[in-house]
């Protein structure tokens, strides 16, 4: 099952497959970049969604405060939320990013649908 928004959403095991950003078709988006620039990205995305305004996006995001595998993980599913549900979801350099974070990412094991 895979979370959004804090209720279930029922995924096939090829649904999963085809979004991850490590070995799905995204992968093919990312670009090699660091812990520490993923990080400084974050953070200006942050501070741009608070000039803009959307307070409320930029204190979902705004967990970008280290490098760590785990706050790059955490910071980019919420931008990955953004880039679905929010005011930047044509803004195709979000999508670049998001499938950079991937290979940060902890493996967590996914269950069959």
């Amino acid at each position: 099952m895979g979370a959004g928004f804090g209720m279930a959403m029922p995924r096939t095991k090829q649904e999963l497959v085809h979004e991850c950003l490590v070995d799905g078709h995204r992968a093919r988006h990312a670009r090699s970049m660091s812990a520490a620039d993923l990080t400084a990205a974050g953070n200006e995305i942050t501070d741009g969604l608070r000039a803009a305004g959307w307070d409320a996006w930029a204190s979902l995001v705004a967990r970008a405060g280290d490098s760590s595998s785990a706050s790059i993980e955490q910071t980019f599913q919420e931008l990955e939320a953004l880039r679905r549900f929010g005011p930047l979801t044509r803004v195709d350099a979000l999508e670049t990013l998001i499938a950079s974070s991937g290979r940060y990412w902890e493996p967590h094991p996914t269950t069959s649908g």
